[in-house]
């Protein structure tokens, strides 16, 4: 079956909770989402860049309101700090209060340190204390703690879905050794999520794309990802019919 075969119906209606939504990555899968009928969390602790999607949001909105097109759900900014345990209890608390839980959680949000020279690697030596452990809290720490609280309410309505961003630099790659780290962790939660959460029907999945033209890198190459066609791969296949899932796949230009 081919993913644009996918009717967009199944996600119509559902909520979805995406952090690192004022990325370039973040916010492809916000408006991928809220294309396909979902109600949008955009979760961030970059308060302009939400307030860019947000209007963006309004745009796009006002144009499917002139085509009479009614299946697009909205995005409702929410700041949230992943290093915060307390700041992820009241952002999920407000979700809860506001739109009845999430049924699906997207973590793309990354916390990297470039070099010093501005380039996109920074030797594991050069990593300050705090460093390390502000890329630990986000990285490492949050998405944990953001599945258990969404997963109790999943299990409850007997839906949800899952998606932890990776990387291809998972196995570990000189420079990025912290951000590598990071992603193979992902992956393992990933797939333990699966295991224990599939008789609930809910999926856990990791997608691990190869370089994409964001933010991130701070370069930019001809060959790397366009982030919109990541993000509609992995809505794709968040829309697949109970009974299939994609554990973990990789996306390369």
């Amino acid at each position: 079956m081919n993913a644009h075969d996918i009717p967009g119906s199944a996600l119509t209606g559902r909520v979805a909770l995406v952090t690192g939504a004022a990325g370039g990555l973040g916010s492809a899968l916000c408006h991928a989402l809220a294309s396909r009928g979902a109600t949008v969390i955009a979760c961030d602790v970059d308060e302009e860049g939400l307030q860019r999607l947000a209007a963006g949001n309004i745009a796009e909105q006002s144009r499917r309101d002139e085509s009479n097109d009614e299946s697009s759900g909205g995005i409702h900014a929410l700041r949230m700090n992943l290093a915060d345990a307390e700041d992820i209890q009241r952002g999920l608390q407000t979700v809860g209060r506001e739109h009845g839980g999430a049924d699906i959680l997207i973590h793309a949000a990354v916390l990297h340190f470039v070099g010093d020279d501005g380039h996109e690697g920074r030797a594991f030596a050069h990593h300050s204390p705090q460093q390390v452990l502000e890329t630990l809290a986000v990285n490492v720490t949050g998405p944990p703690l953001l599945a258990q609280l969404v997963c109790g309410g999943m299990t409850e309505r007997r839906w949800g879905r899952i998606v932890l961003v990776g990387s291809m630099h998972r196995t570990g790659t000189p420079g990025l050794v912290m951000y590598a780290a990071a992603k193979a962790f992902l992956n393992t939660l990933a797939r333990g999520l699966f295991l224990e959460l599939r008789e609930h029907n809910i999926v856990a999945a990791v997608a691990n794309p190869g370089g994409m033209n964001t933010r991130l890198h701070g370069f930019r190459y001809p060959w790397m990802l366009d982030p919109a066609v990541v993000a509609e791969t992995i809505v794709n296949l968040l829309a697949l019919p109970d009974g299939v899932a994609a554990l973990s796949f990789e996306m390369v230009p």
